[in-house]
């Protein structure tokens, strides 16, 4: 005898054809032809789902079958509008596992940035959308091989992304175009966010004596403040670039006058052992906004190089602050370019030369010369005096006491212990130098087993000049290098008294 039916309705499989049968919410449907496989039809709401096992991109639609590529879930989106309007607002592109293998050429239109570069978007993220995988280790998003100037994605504003690994190139791609892992546009930089990613690149290929760029992310977008620190645009993630030869290799750059703000981010830029005669430039974050406005501020978040040896010619910096190059207020938020904010570590301790801000406490190293300084007689151009750490009275070489400053030798120093970086000056006075007369104080290094030079730190005080500071450069220190503060002044008719010298080392 044969039984009652039993129900059919939500949460119930029922064997119909899918092509002649709507299904009902959370119901599952079977193909009636070839084997019986489910096919989920869960309807999601403004979710599109991609799923590289069951997807198909003809079936698939918006809040219910997935796709089987993230380009048609993105076209989907965007619908009748454009990337920056798309049709289907506020939607969530849901990524399954899976390694998603991105085509190199497409219809998308390439994009102008702020330096004059010319990329190809392979992925617009499409404004309002959010993109999210379901875990970053099983989640990948993949271009091996570009074959022209690319930017993996380009990021529209009000978006977030995350959990997600996304490379662009490949331990065996040889090309030399200019590369690109996340553009932001417009004012994506303040309004987007990308959380827990794993974001490399990679040329590791090319020969050593061609050129190009690498950007793993670029900031070139507009709007925030430099005095601001709310939007954390990229957080939780790690930024991989392994490059080869000549051109600029970045793990991070602002190239507009923006503001991108890191937190619990990691930065790593190498370059591939495979010949060392190549002059390439290396670094970690680079603040470049020829409007002297773009800025980025970094919060628990480490930095790192691999730093030339030997016959290497190519530069390694962890940051480098190209612009703004003057720096007024080296006090954290206050002055825009590089600002080093709390928890934030460079690995190499390399600014490559130049200034930046920083939220640390800096050690600081004091010298101070209490009395006027023409009482211990001019040593002259050719007999170098210094300055030893702390505070001594100025004085000649009669009676009981050694002149002072001290024209002994070898020079008064400071060993450094830790691998440092000596960011700012500040010079005081009491008594300026006088009319036609100068003082100067010159930072010298001697570097571990060589021979002691000047470096850029010097400041000159001249006929009225009481205060003065230098906060625009950096200089490189090593463990077992000697730091000397060398004084030297015109003639014994110059005023000055009661000097004061501050060193900053980050």
């Amino acid at each position: 005898m044969t039984g009652t039916t039993g129900p059919v309705g939500q949460g119930y499989a029922t064997l119909v054809p899918t092509n002649s049968y709507v299904l009902g919410p959370g119901q599952i449907g079977y193909q009636l032809s070839g084997a019986f496989y489910p096919i989920p039809t869960t309807q999601l709401g403004n979710v599109a789902r991609v799923d590289q096992v069951y997807g198909n991109d003809s079936t698939a639609y918006i809040g219910g079958l997935p796709y089987a590529t993230i380009p048609a879930a993105i076209t989907a989106i965007i619908g009748s509008g454009a990337v920056a309007t798309p049709q289907y607002s506020n939607t969530t592109i849901w990524v399954l596992p899976g390694t998603y293998n991105i085509s190199p050429t497409g219809t998308n239109a390439t994009i102008t940035t702020s330096v004059g570069a010319t990329l190809y978007p392979l992925l617009q993220l499409p404004a309002t959308t959010a993109l999210r995988g379901l875990n970053v280790q099983t989640c990948v998003i993949q271009c091996a091989n570009p074959t022209q100037n690319t930017a993996l994605f380009y990021i529209a504003a009000n978006t977030r992304m995350e959990d997600l690994t996304l490379v662009l190139g490949s331990s065996g791609y040889a090309g030399s175009n200019n590369l690109v892992g996340m553009y932001f546009n417009s004012t994506s930089t303040v309004t987007s966010k990308v959380r827990t990613t794993v974001l490399s690149l990679c040329n590791a290929a090319m020969p050593y004596t061609s050129s190009n760029d690498l950007y793993g992310v670029q900031f070139d977008g507009i709007g925030g403040s430099y005095s601001t620190f709310s939007f954390n645009c990229y957080k939780g993630s790690t930024v991989n670039v392994y490059g080869n030869g000549s051109g600029n290799k970045r793990g991070i750059i602002v190239t507009n006058s923006n503001i991108a703000t890191l937190r619990d981010t990691n930065v790593y830029v190498a370059s591939p052992p495979t010949n060392s005669n190549f002059a390439g430039s290396y670094v970690g974050i680079e603040a470049a906004d020829s409007n002297n406005v773009g800025s980025i501020q970094l919060r628990s978040t480490t930095v790192g190089t691999i730093q030339p040896t030997g016959a290497q010619t190519y530069t390694a910096s962890d940051i480098l602050q190209t612009n703004p190059t003057v720096i007024t207020n080296p006090t954290y938020l206050a002055s825009p370019g590089i600002q080093i904010g709390p928890g934030t570590d460079l690995v190499t301790k390399t600014a490559g030369g130049k200034g930046f801000s920083s939220y640390v406490y800096p050690t600081t190293i004091f010298y101070g010369a209490v009395g006027t300084l023409n009482t211990s007689g001019n040593p002259g151009t050719g007999t170098p005096a210094y300055l030893w750490p702390g505070t001594v009275t100025i004085h000649g070489s009669g009676g009981q006491f050694i002149q002072y400053p001290d024209i002994t030798s070898p020079p008064a120093y400071y060993r450094i212990q830790q691998p440092a970086i000596l960011a700012g000056m500040s010079v005081s006075l009491n008594t300026a130098p006088g009319t036609g007369h100068t003082t100067t104080l010159t930072v010298r290094r001697t570097p571990f087993g060589g021979s002691i030079a000047d470096t850029v730190y010097t400041i000159v005080m001249s006929n009225s000049t009481t205060v003065a500071t230098k906060y625009d450069a950096s200089v490189n220190f090593a463990p077992g290098d000697f730091l000397h503060m060398r004084i030297s002044y015109d003639a014994n008719a110059n005023a000055t008294q009661d000097i004061a010298v501050q060193l900053d080392l980050f």
